[in-house]
């Protein structure tokens, strides 16, 4: 799969225990785009990578313990190409999982590394979040966005299937119990994450 040119993320920070990230801007985009990596009971998952300066940086053996790369919607395939020999790819993408090389996320609750996947119809095609309990972690593909200029809002109308679609398939979120949230593109919110994402979708 021919891949679009991405910003080279110089650092990896640690926003919870266990929790690792890393971005860069995008001048195609105008926005910081950010990846994951993620410790599990099954090993590290690593979610929607962009190009990292060495993947010998991160502060996890990742020849040893990547189990899987997960890609959140059909736009993320970013540098999944880098570590692909690392693990197997997931995602629940129609779009994707016709490439042979990709695989569908399962579904079942607790049963992908110790994560459960929420799909999000509306978003962008095959979009999907994943829930992380023990760490009280959501982590969010293209569904949600946090800038620093704007807070956390949803994916712009002109990138959903369906905006109300996307609002309405969010709110079921609400009955896992997280504090924490990270993003594909936005600042990570450490505490505080499920009553910032309860009063974007009040009213409704």
């Amino acid at each position: 799969m021919a891949q679009e040119i991405l910003p080279l993320a110089q650092q990896v920070e640690a926003p919870l225990p266990g929790l690792w990230s890393w971005c860069g801007y995008s001048t195609l985009h105008k926005f910081v785009l950010t990846s994951h990596a993620v410790e599990t009971q099954g090993g590290i998952v690593v979610i929607d990578p962009i190009p990292l300066t060495q993947i010998a940086s991160v502060p996890f053996n990742y020849r040893l313990d990547v189990q899987a790369i997960v890609i959140t919607n059909v736009n993320h395939y970013r540098a999944t190409d880098d570590w692909n020999k690392l693990g197997k790819i997931y995602t629940h993408s129609d779009d994707l999982v016709s490439d042979g090389r990709v695989k569908r996320i399962p579904l079942v609750p607790n049963d992908f590394f110790g994560l459960q996947a929420h799909p999000l119809v509306g978003g962008a095609q095959g979009e999907v979040a994943l829930f992380d309990e023990s760490k009280k972690l959501m982590i969010m593909g293209d569904g949600l966005i946090n800038s620093l200029e704007r807070g956390l809002e949803l994916l712009p109308s002109k990138y959903c299937q369906n905006q109300v679609l996307l609002k309405n398939n969010l709110k079921p979120l609400l009955i896992l119990n997280f504090d924490n949230m990270v993003f594909a593109h936005g600042n990570a919110i450490v505490g505080g994450a499920k009553e910032r994402l309860r009063d974007l979708l009040k009213g409704d």
